[in-house]
């Protein structure tokens, strides 16, 4: 099993209180171990104890679990240790996993709402016309009189649920199924991640999320210390989409080579011209760092706009969609009473 984000988040987060109150490495990690319920937390923080008090640094103790601590935690913590400011460093990290928890919830909150809006519409519907329709169709066949088209169509659709329900059930069971299992690989999320730009509205507020998360990113390694390769090294792992990964990996290229950030930037259509305006404002006035870091809030903002905006103009778009929903099922019910009124006329 492999940490989650969200225990890294606790572990950053124990650390940094128990270090800022001035307690040694060693007795914060064997309170950490004491204090977690999660065996796995507890396993591998047990292990990082005994390599310190075998003389390993906390550094080189985690790199031994870089499967469970990615290159931005270790650096973070590195450079906390080589400025005596390990405290400082927890917190920076714990700073950027709530950064990233709360930009995953901006998406979240935009998919739950229709989401739930349009099952509960999908099994309403199915209810109707396996449950509710059928009811009527018996009533009207005592009167010999054909049933309106639609009517027909609803009723044999809800006949042929009867007839083949558990087939229809163990269908509707594998396609979720293998819908969580592509989820869960990483060609298929980073092939959703990448296509995902390029959806109206959609891949716009996408886009935000990656400036957001990589400013962000880039604004504490700088501010940390470290220099701007690697900086553009460890910011890279932290995109999971291949475009913006392309943009660091040739930006490192170039300042490689003697290149500015944001030269390597100029013209690229996946980095608009504000966030690009702030980068060259930065390296002007040597406050690249404080730069990056209002490019991080402002897209954040953008963000938590976009999402709002958006999930106003959703509510009546799903309103009006349940409203013909309904309205296309009481049809079915009323074009037959209204012929049942003609034959008793």
């Amino acid at each position: 099993m492999i940490l989650k984000k969200v225990d890294k988040l606790y572990i950053a987060e124990q650390l940094y209180l128990l270090i800022d109150a001035d307690l040694p490495i060693q007795l914060a990690l064997t309170l950490l171990i004491s204090q977690s319920d999660d065996q796995l937390i507890s396993n591998i923080i047990n292990e990082v104890s005994n390599d310190i008090e075998a003389g390993f640094s906390l550094t080189e103790a985690l790199k031994k679990h870089n499967q469970h601590f990615p290159d931005l935690f270790i650096a973070m913590v590195k450079v906390g240790e080589q400025t005596g400011k390990l405290a400082e460093a927890f917190s920076e990290i714990n700073q950027h996993y709530l950064r990233e928890n709360k930009l995953k919830a901006e998406i979240k909150q935009l998919l739950y709402y229709p989401v739930i809006v349009l099952i509960v519409t999908f099994l309403a519907g199915i209810f109707f016309i396996w449950q509710v329709l059928p009811t009527f169709s018996r009533i009207f066949s005592d009167f010999s009189k054909d049933l309106p088209l639609l009517t027909m169509i609803l009723l044999n659709s809800g006949e042929f649920i009867k007839e083949n329900i558990f087939y229809l059930l163990m269908f509707l069971f594998l396609f979720i199924l293998a819908i969580f299992y592509l989820l869960s690989t990483e060609k298929a999320v980073k092939f959703i991640k990448n296509y995902l730009l390029y959806f109206p509205i959609i891949g716009k507020l996408y886009q935000y999320s990656i400036l957001s998360n990589l400013a962000g990113t880039m604004s504490m390694l700088l501010e940390s210390g470290l220099d701007l390769i690697t900086t553009l090294k460890i910011s890279n792992g932290v995109i999971n989409n291949n475009s913006y990964q392309k943009i660091m990996e040739e930006t490192e290229l170039i300042i490689r080579k003697g290149g500015r950030l944001s030269s390597s930037l100029n013209g690229n259509k996946l980095i608009p011209k504000i966030y690009y305006q702030l980068i060259i404002t930065g390296e002007e006035t040597g406050r690249l760092s404080l730069m990056l870091n209002k490019a991080a809030l402002l897209y954040q903002q953008k963000l938590e706009k976009g999402t709002k905006k958006l999930l106003t103009l959703l509510e009546p778009a799903l309103i009006v969609f349940m409203a013909a929903i309904v309205g296309l099922l009481a049809v079915t019910v009323v074009l037959p009473i209204f012929q049942l009124y003609t034959v008793i006329g």
